[in-house]
């Protein structure tokens, strides 16, 4: 069964290929596949907003308790994809 595709939103941080010059020869390579999706970043960000709201009390969230912090990292997500999707223009 094929499961839905995620907007990842792509690369959090693009950089171009860089160009170079090699005995007069203009060369192009790219850099390493990979890294962190907007998506991820956007997460993360959110994440950092949970904490640091002062809502959460931080000591259910121990590793004594994964259940809590699995729902806390669904919430990043799910905030994460909110924003992706709010990226997105709107039609009329």
């Amino acid at each position: 069964m094929n499961e839905p595709t995620i907007d990842d939103g792509g690369p959090a941080f693009p950089v171009p290929p860089p160009i170079a010059e090699t005995d007069g020869v203009m060369t192009q390579w790219r850099h390493a596949e990979g890294g962190m999706t907007l998506r991820d970043y956007f997460a993360g960000q959110a994440l950092n907003g949970i904490y640091s709201s002062g809502d959460i009390d931080l000591s259910k969230h121990t590793t004594e308790n994964p259940t809590a912090r699995s729902q806390l990292a669904l919430l990043s997500y799910r905030v994460a994809d909110a924003m992706l999707a709010a990226r997105k223009p709107k039609t009329l």
